[in-house]
């Protein structure tokens, strides 16, 4: 299990060093240039200086090809420090994932080189345990990620709404208008881009 998560750690932490080095300034520059308000509006989520290790770590939990998971969070602008320690629950949770299924199919692959039949009926109660276990959790986790997202998003909507309501009567009380931080000012103009 060991060496799994070594492989699964250096392999995301490569990921995140060569994204760094190759992918973030092409990507942030075309996603800036381009019309992708939802995509804009999602790496201000990501991006959120208070909650964006929590969003690290749930990210690399959702059902995503790997390389999706690996790449995407070199491209956000947040400490590198964040981007590794987010990769570890993830991959200490996928290290016993494969440990035990490789315990099941090694089992499996003996029964085959035996000459004997395979079934579920075969399978240890341990083994079906764990898959079903681990099945659940990344429900469970993948679900919970789509909501705490969902929630931050509709807190930074509701924010831009109350700045956007504090900026208009502070325009008409008085030439000095209440200006938006450099993030909330994308935020509204991911979230009204006609406007």
């Amino acid at each position: 299990m060991m060496l799994n998560f070594f492989a699964i750690t250096g392999a995301a932490l490569l990921s995140v060093f060569l994204g760094r080095c190759c992918l973030r300034e092409p990507i942030r520059s075309w996603l800036e240039d381009g019309d992708f308000p939802t995509t804009r509006r999602m790496l201000l989520v990501l991006e959120d200086e208070e909650y964006s290790l929590k969003f690290q770590v749930l990210f690399r939990f959702l059902f995503i090809p790997m390389f999706v998971r690996n790449y995407v969070p070199s491209t956000l602008d947040i400490p590198i420090w964040k981007l590794a320690v987010g990769s570890i629950p993830h991959s200490l949770w996928i290290s016993l994932l494969f440990a035990s299924i490789g315990a099941t199919f090694k089992d499996t692959a003996q029964l085959i080189r035996d000459g004997k039949e395979v079934s579920f009926r075969d399978m240890k109660w341990q083994q079906a345990l764990i898959l079903v276990v681990s099945l659940v959790v990344a429900i469970v986790l993948a679900f919970y990620a789509q909501r705490k997202y969902m929630e931050r998003v509709a807190q930074e909507e509701s924010s831009s709404l109350t700045t956007g309501n504090d900026q208009t009567s502070s325009s008409k009380n008085g030439p000095q208008a209440l200006q938006a931080p450099a993030g909330q000012e994308l935020l509204n103009q991911a979230s009204h881009p006609g406007v």
